[in-house]
């Protein structure tokens, strides 16, 4: 019997596809980049998943918080911080959700590093604690390591050495089934790489797989090659959607066949299946390392102490996954802009005012957390581990309403309907 798992894209976190040019093309590198020094250590500060964010200065102002996504070649920043600076509008781009503004950015600056002369798209992505998304381009005239261990992002000048097989690797030809299906025109495919592809070797196929570090999962593949893996494992079942994907059952399984990338072995790798074309690396995979992209000469380093390894569990493999909480039932109910669910004896906490994607058909939908009990009315959120949930009694011991510990420490109240 398949389990249930909220999708581990979660949290309105729209992964931006890359973006067709219309008159504009927000994805060249910057005019110009300069670093304080040879090499430049940044915190990266991840989301409830993991994925990677640092805080930056727009035009001498800020902390903003970005995303850093290689499955995105754009800069784009929220309709919100294009606003607050008037940033000058030069054009628009055709994305997946529609035609965006393309506005111009004097300068961005990461620590030392100093990005001058950018363009940015404005908008087509939903994560309320982001002010935008950083692709791989902006950081084209530098080596860039996440050193995922310790959370930190490397910016600094020079090359990776010739590729080896093993440990530095050529970017590989991205696939093509993706880039039609992304809407990517012929003549943008050869001026352009949409997104770092690396090639794999899952049991008896191989592939290319793009490397995206706002995916949270391990490896995903069409669904049409499920049946051609051994599950060892149950078979979780998850949500996933975004406004360039639509909404979709995604199906996570530890498989028995090793995954082979360079010289690195994944044994019993876990695989998301989804009604979808093209291999993805996620956080999954990626997180065990640290990676080095070298743009200008179409190279990737990964780095790690063990040559083969196995994935930790999934929460879904864990026992205790859900704890079962007494007198569940009178929590559930509608709470303004959240639903509280009872699920098996678990409660599950759900957003419910995420604005549908301007494609017809397709809808953003926020995932369910599982709720923890942390003592009386309280209970924490694991997959957010600052959030705490309190619920709020009337004189008569009624629930009348919920406050939820917010990511920037506040705290915002929804009444009972």
């Amino acid at each position: 019997m398949p389990r249930q798992m909220l999708s581990l894209l979660g949290l309105g976190l729209v992964p931006l596809s890359p973006l067709v040019a219309q008159d504009d093309w927000p994805i060249h590198p910057p005019a110009q980049t300069h670093v304080d020094s040879e090499r430049l250590r940044i915190p990266i500060i991840p989301d409830v998943e993991g994925r990677p964010a640092v805080t930056a200065m727009v035009n001498g102002t800020g902390p903003w918080r970005f995303r850093i996504d290689w499955g995105a070649n754009a800069f784009v920043v929220s309709d919100s911080l294009a606003r607050v600076l008037e940033l000058p509008r030069t054009g628009e781009v055709r994305s997946p959700t529609g035609f965006l503004p393309v506005v111009s950015v004097d300068s961005l600056r990461l620590g030392g590093a100093r990005f001058l002369g950018l363009r940015a798209a404005v908008g087509g992505f939903s994560d309320p604690t982001s002010d935008g998304v950083l692709g791989f381009t902006v950081f084209a005239d530098l080596l860039m390591t996440f050193d995922f261990p310790t959370n930190t992002l490397v910016l600094e000048r020079g090359e990776l050495a010739d590729p080896d097989g093993e440990s530095i690797l050529a970017l590989a030809k991205p696939d093509e089934a993706r880039l039609d299906y992304l809407g990517i025109p012929m003549d943008a495919r050869d001026r352009l790489d949409t997104q770092p592809h690396i090639n794999f070797r899952l049991g008896g196929l191989d592939g290319s797989a793009v490397m995206d570090t706002q995916a949270g999962g391990f490896l995903y593949l069409p669904d049409s090659l499920m049946r051609d893996f051994s599950g060892i494992s149950d078979t979780s079942e998850m949500l996933g959607r975004g406004p360039q994907m639509g909404t979709m059952t995604l199906r996570e399984l530890r498989v028995a066949e090793p995954l082979t990338v360079g010289g690195y072995t994944v044994q019993k790798p876990l695989v998301t299946f989804r009604n979808r074309p093209g291999p993805m690396l996620g956080m999954g995979f990626l997180g065990q390392f640290a990676v080095t992209l070298d743009q200008r000469n179409a190279r990737v380093r990964f780095k790690r102490a063990d040559r083969t390894f196995t994935p930790p569990e999934a929460p879904w493999e864990r026992e205790g996954e859900r704890p079962v909480v007494e007198n569940a039932a009178e929590y559930a109910g509608d709470y303004g802009n959240r639903r509280v669910t009872l699920e098996e004896g678990t409660l599950f906490l759900q957003r419910t005012d995420h604005t549908p994607a301007p494609t017809p058909g397709r809808q953003v939908i926020a995932p369910k957390l599982a709720l923890m009990p942390a003592g009386e009315d309280e209970f924490t959120i694991p997959r957010i581990p600052q959030a705490l949930v309190r619920f709020v009694r009337d004189a008569s011991g009624t629930i009348v309403g919920v406050r939820v510990h917010q990511l920037n420490g506040t705290w915002e109240e929804s009444t009972r309907r």
